[in-house]
C-alpha cells in the first residue's frame, strides 16, 4: 500500500491507522486464537503500515502518523472486550514509542480516541448512546492531527459528538519515605495518599518521570538527614 502511494505520488506524508475489528466475548470464553486475531489487526497491522512508511518519512524529513486508539483499554475497560481493550492499549504504547523515536525528525505521531457509530459496533450490537455519534464528527479532529500546521506529537485526543479534548496519563504524587521505613505497614497507613489522584504530574518522556522521582526521593532524604 505504501509502495503504491510512493509509485503514484513520489512520497507519503500521512498515515492513519484505522483498521480494526470488534469482538464481544466474555473473558472466560475468549480463546487465544480470537485474542491473537484482534491483536494482529489493531497492533501488528498498524505497525506494518507505519514501519513501511517510516523510512520514506525519515528521508523526506516530514510525516504525520495517526494511530486510532480508543478510550476502551486506554482509559477504561469494557465488559466482554478484553481482546479489543488490550489491543488498543498496546497501540497507545506503540504510539508513545514512535513519537519519542521520531523526535527531531519532522515526523509527528499522535493517537486518536474516537467515538463514532461504525459497522463494527452495529454488527456486535454495542448499545447506541443517546447522543450524535456520527463518524463524520470525528473526521475534523483526525484531519487536524495530520495537518502540516499541527505541531503536536506524542499526545492523545478524544473526539466525538462535536467535542475534542486531550487524554493523558497522570502520576499521583503519592507517598515518599526513606528506604528503611518503606514497609507494608507504612503502605497501609498512607494508602489514602498513595491512591490519591491529586496532586499529579503528567510526564511526556522518561526524563520527566526520572526528575520527579529523584526530586521526591532526595527531598525526603534531606528532611530525614
Amino acid at each position: 500500500m505504501v509502495e503504491q502511494a510512493i509509485g503514484e505520488w513520489g512520497r507519503v506524508d500521512i498515515v492513519i491507522n484505522n483498521a480494526g475489528i470488534v469482538v464481544l466475548v466474555p473473558f472466560l470464553d475468549l480463546t487465544p486464537q480470537t485474542f491473537s486475531k484482534v491483536f494482529e489487526v489493531h497492533v501488528i497491522g498498524s505497525f506494518n503500515v507505519a514501519r513501511a512508511a517510516w523510512g520514506h518519512m525519515l528521508k523526506q524529513g516530514y510525516g504525520r502518523i495517526l494511530n486510532v486508539c480508543s478510550t476502551n483499554g486506554v482509559v477504561f475497560g469494557i465488559p466482554e472486550m478484553a481482546a479489543y481493550d488490550t489491543a488498543k492499549s498496546a497501540l497507545a504504547g506503540l504510539t508513545r514509542n514512535m513519537a519519542v523515536e521520531a523526535s527531531g525528525s519532522g515526523i509527528n505521531v499522535n493517537g486518536l480516541l474516537p467515538g463514532g457509530r461504525t459497522r463494527g459496533q452495529v454488527s456486535t450490537k454495542v448499545v447506541k448512546p443517546p447522543i450524535d455519534l456520527s463518524a463524520s464528527l470525528v473526521a475534523p479532529g483526525a484531519c487536524w492531527l495530520v495537518h502540516e500546521d499541527c505541531a503536536e506529537s506524542g499526545s492523545f485526543f478524544t473526539t466525538s459528538s462535536a467535542r475534542m479534548g486531550t487524554a493523558f496519563v497522570g502520576l499521583g504524587e503519592g507517598y515518599q519515605t526513606t528506604p528503611d521505613e518503606f514497609t507494608l505497614e507504612q503502605i497501609r497507613e498512607h494508602w489514602a495518599s498513595i491512591s490519591s489522584t491529586t496532586p499529579l504530574i503528567v510526564p511526556r518522556v522518561i526524563a520527566d518521570y526520572q526528575e520527579f522521582r529523584t526530586q521526591s526521593f532526595n527531598r525526603v532524604q534531606k528532611q530525614n538527614a
